[in-house]
């Protein structure tokens, strides 16, 4: 900063020049946040922002509140470097798209979607808690029978979006939030999906999207005809993360780790946790077959597998007569 009058140069706490006695400009402080200020004057006085959530590859994510019905809510922004390709535009917009079509108690909703004067944005549901990211990374493992939850209510979410031919393909601990005081889990981050038969695939045939660590080996080999079976592959890496405390395939780069994917099988469940339930790693083996036709035909076939044998058994006898007449 120099002196408006000689030039001369000043300290950045100045209040004078020292060589003339001029007044020394205020100092311009930078907003401390550019991309909160600017959603601050898009969202007007309908949304008050309270803070920053968290950022991602595609948009970062603020804790807001809405005036009109005193509700928290997370809102999703297209960060202005990021909004300036056509390309990131159409697929923030094709994320709210996908969203908005989805209604589940396992998948968090989003309720709005604007633009403008450039800024995109789009309001979703607050999830008080933390991601299972945080918290395995945090606690390295979860209990088995809360694994078993977590996993089950996530297959009822993606058995829902994949029989409206929606495809998440990120699949990963990160993008499941877990309620505080309840525990559930909740999807979110449809940033990469597909739609199936609506022609709106986000890549072209040869590119790769989502996480190595749990990417399923079609999906490294970058194959346009992906289904929804690959989601079942990484829900199977998640699991295994989830109850080994560590990763099946780990590596010093992506590349690697993909590689690993495609041609090597993970060291057996069983043997890094002897006393699981059969269930549990037979259901998470078979998730995790290289052959997209050897793995569960659906989610909801995972589910059933994943379920606790004990809670089976014949109807009980107030419900047979209920049963034959349906």
């Amino acid at each position: 900063m120099t002196c408006a009058s000689c030039s001369a140069p000043l300290a950045v706490d100045a209040r004078f020049c020292q060589r003339c006695g001029a007044a020394a400009p205020e100092a311009i402080t930078p907003p401390a946040d550019p991309i909160r200020e600017t959603l601050k004057v898009a969202l007007g006085r309908q949304y008050e922002v309270q803070g920053l959530l968290g950022k991602g590859g595609m948009g970062a994510v603020y804790l807001a509140t809405e005036a009109a019905l005193e509700r928290e809510v997370a809102i999703k922004v297209l960060p202005p470097d990021r909004g300036a390709t056509k390309d990131s535009r159409d697929r923030f917009r094709r994320e709210a798209r996908t969203a908005a079509k989805l209604s589940h108690p396992n998948i968090v909703p989003l309720y709005t979607f604007g633009d403008v004067d450039g800024t995109l944005y789009f309001v979703m549901g607050y999830v008080k808690g933390e991601s299972l990211g945080a918290r395995l990374k945090r606690e390295g493992r979860l209990p088995l029978e809360e694994s078993r939850r977590i996993l089950i209510e996530i297959a009822e979410a993606l058995d829902y979006a994949h029989k409206l031919g929606v495809i998440h393909r990120d699949i990963k601990p990160d993008n499941v939030l877990l309620e505080e005081g309840t525990g559930r889990a909740l999807l979110t981050d449809f940033g990469v999906a597909k739609a199936l038969g609506a022609g709106q695939t986000m890549t072209e045939v040869g590119a790769v999207l989502g996480t190595p660590q749990y990417m399923s080996p079609e999906q490294a080999q970058g194959k346009g005809d992906i289904d929804h079976r690959t989601d079942i592959y990484s829900l199977g890496v998640m699991g295994y993360a989830m109850l080994a405390g560590r990763l099946p395939f780990e590596g010093r780069t992506a590349s690697d780790i993909m590689a690993q994917h495609i041609t090597k099988e993970a060291p057996a469940l069983g043997g890094l946790m002897p006393d699981a339930p059969t269930e549990i790693t037979s259901a998470l083996t078979r998730s995790l077959a290289k052959d997209p036709k050897a793995r569960w035909t659906s989610a909801s076939e995972l589910k059933a597998a994943l379920a606790d044998p004990s809670l089976k058994g014949p109807l009980p006898t107030a419900l047979v007569p209920v049963w034959r007449g349906a």
